[in-house]
C-alpha cells in the first residue's frame, strides 16, 4: 500500500487557490497556519494574506483580512515557503526582470512571520544577487473587514472597513464595536495611502545590496481578551527528552509539545485578581486552530488527559475550568441543565446565517456529560491519582469539583437530543439512535466490581 503524506512547506511554483464562493466554507487544507493562541495567521502557501480564510485573527475576529507585497513592472514566484515552528513561518520568492543579464533571476523576496498574542510581525528582506544596480517599487497592501470567525467560516464576503492614517509615521489604523487592529511600517514607507490601504517603497539596490522592513500589526479588545494567553515561562507539563533509533520520532515528540505550548490559554475565572492574576491562573488548551482556538469541553478534556505522562497541573487546570462553567440551570436556549459541561464558549454569539444563531456559551453536544460524572471524572483523575508525587493535587480537584452542582436524587447524564433546536452538537441524532440504540445499563454492583477491578478508587 502506497501512503504518502504531503508537508506545509512548498519547493516549487504554488498553485493558489480560486476565488471561494459566497456561503461556502473556504478551504484550509493547503494553507500556512501559524499561531500563538489566541491569535493566529492563515495564509497562502506563498506567504498571501489575501482572500477566502486569509487573514491576521484576534479573539475570534479577524484583524487583517489582506497583507499582500508586490513590486511594479515584476512578477513574484514563490519558491519555497512553510511552517518553520508552530507561530513562524518564512516564505522566499524571487522577482523575475530586473536588469538580469542571463536568464536567472538575480533579485529575493524573504518573507518571515512571526505570530504572538495580539501581534504579527512581518519582515520583509530583498537583496540583489547579481552584477547591476536594480530599482524598483515595493508596494504592501493592507485591508480588513473585521469580520467576526463565524461569517468567515460560513464563507460570508464583507466590506472592507475604511483605514486611517495612526498618528506615528507609517501607520494604518482600523477600529469597530470596540476591537482595534494598528499595523506600523519600519521604516517608514515613502507613501502612505491611507483609503486604499497601501504603503509603497522606493527601492535601489547595488550589487550585494539588501533592504528590509518591518511591518508590525496588534489587534486589541478594549475589555480584554476573554481567554489570556498563557505565560510562556509556566508551561503546565515537565517537558520529556527522547533519544531513539529514530531521529525523526524525536523530531516529532519535539514538534507536537511545542505545538501544544502555542495553545495554551489561562482562565480568567481562576486565580487572584491581583496585578499578576495570569501568572496563577488555570491553563488549559484550545481546541484548535484555525475555527477552534477557544475553549471546548470535550477537546479540553481529551487533551488534558493525553498529556498526563507529562504533569497533572493541566488537567487540574481545565477540570477547575470546566466546573466553574457547569450547567447550574435548564435553559432550552443554551441547552444548559444541571452539571452539564459545555459545548464551547464564545465572545459574542455566533450568527451563521439566517438558520443558525448559537449564544457565547453552548452546551448543545451529544457528547456532553456532567463534569463530576465517575466516567469523566474516572477519565483524567483516575490516571493522577496512581501518580504518588500528584495525589494532594488530585484530591484538592475532586474536593472542588464535589463542591459544584449537581442532579439531586439519582444522578443521570444530561439529556442531549433536541430534536426542535437543530446545532453543531447534534447532527444526525436520529440516525444514530436508530443504527445504535444505547446500551442496556449494567446493574449497579456489577459496574462498581468493574470500577474497583482498575484500581482505580474516586
Amino acid at each position: 500500500m502506497d501512503i504518502t503524506t504531503k508537508s506545509q512547506t512548498i519547493h516549487a511554483a504554488v498553485a493558489l487557490p480560486g476565488p471561494v464562493g459566497q456561503g461556502l466554507q473556504p478551504f484550509v487544507h493547503d494553507a500556512v497556519v501559524s499561531l500563538c493562541a489566541p491569535s493566529f495567521v492563515i495564509s497562502h502557501p506563498d506567504g498571501q494574506l489575501d482572500g477566502g480564510a486569509d487573514g491576521f485573527y484576534h479573539g475570534d475576529v479577524r484583524a487583517l483580512a489582506r497583507l499582500t507585497v508586490a513590486v511594479e513592472g515584476s512578477a513574484l514566484a514563490p519558491v519555497s515557503g512553510g511552517l518553520e515552528r508552530a507561530d513562524q513561518a518564512g516564505f522566499r520568492a524571487v522577482l523575475r526582470g530586473l536588469n538580469e543579464v542571463t536568464a536567472d533571476p538575480v533579485v529575493a523576496l524573504c518573507r518571515r512571520r512571526t505570530v504572538s498574542s495580539g501581534r504579527l510581525e512581518e519582515h520583509f528582506e530583498v537583496s540583489n544577487h547579481g552584477t547591476r544596480h536594480v530599482r524598483f517599487r515595493l508596494t504592501v497592501r493592507a485591508s480588513t473587514d473585521l469580520a467576526p470567525m463565524e461569517r468567515v467560516k460560513s464563507g460570508h464576503v464583507l466590506d472592507d472597513v475604511p483605514a486611517d492614517a495612526g498618528v506615528e509615521a507609517g501607520a494604518l489604523v482600523w477600529s469597530r464595536g470596540g476591537f482595534a487592529v494598528r499595523l506600523l511600517s519600519t521604516p517608514a514607507p515613502d507613501e502612505l495611502d491611507a483609503a486604499g490601504g497601501r504603503l509603497s517603497y522606493e527601492i535601489e539596490l547595488a550589487p550585494g545590496q539588501s533592504w528590509s522592513a518591518l511591518l508590525s500589526g496588534t489587534a486589541a479588545h478594549d475589555d480584554g481578551d476573554q481567554f489570556p494567553a498563557a505565560p510562556a515561562d509556566r508551561v503546565p507539563w515537565r517537558t520529556p527528552v527522547l533519544r531513539s533509533a529514530d531521529r525523526r520520532f524525536d523530531r516529532w515528540l519535539e514538534q507536537s509539545i511545542a505545538d501544544l505550548d502555542q495553545l495554551r490559554l489561562t482562565d480568567p475565572l481562576s486565580g487572584d485578581n491581583g496585578d499578576n492574576a495570569a501568572a496563577h491562573a488555570d491553563q488549559f488548551l484550545a481546541a484548535g486552530a484555525p475555527w477552534y482556538l477557544t475553549l471546548f469541553g470535550r477537546d479540553a478534556i481529551w487533551a488534558a488527559r493525553m498529556v498526563l505522562p507529562l504533569g497533572t497541573d493541566l488537567a487540574a487546570g481545565t477540570l477547575r475550568a470546566l466546573a466553574l462553567r457547569q450547567g447550574r440551570t435548564a435553559d432550552p436556549a443554551t441547552e444548559e441543565q444541571l452539571g452539564k459541561i459545555l459545548h464551547e464558549v464564545r465572545r459574542t454569539t455566533q450568527e451563521f446565517g439566517d438558520k443558525l444563531m448559537l449564544p457565547p456559551v453552548y452546551y448543545g453536544t451529544v457528547d456532553a456529560t456532567p463534569v463530576d460524572h465517575p466516567p469523566a471524572r474516572r477519565m483524567v483523575l483516575g490516571p493522577a491519582r496512581r501518580g504518588s508525587r500528584t495525589t494532594a493535587a488530585t484530591r484538592r480537584v475532586g474536593a472542588f469539583m464535589d463542591t459544584r452542582p449537581r442532579r439531586s436524587g439519582r444522578r443521570r447524564l444530561p439529556q442531549v437530543h433536541r430534536p426542535d433546536r437543530p446545532g453543531p452538537g447534534q447532527p444526525g441524532l436520529e440516525g444514530l439512535r436508530r443504527r445504535h440504540p444505547p446500551p442496556r445499563r449494567p446493574p449497579r454492583r456489577s459496574a462498581d466490581r468493574a470500577v474497583r477491578s482498575t484500581g482505580v478508587r474516586l
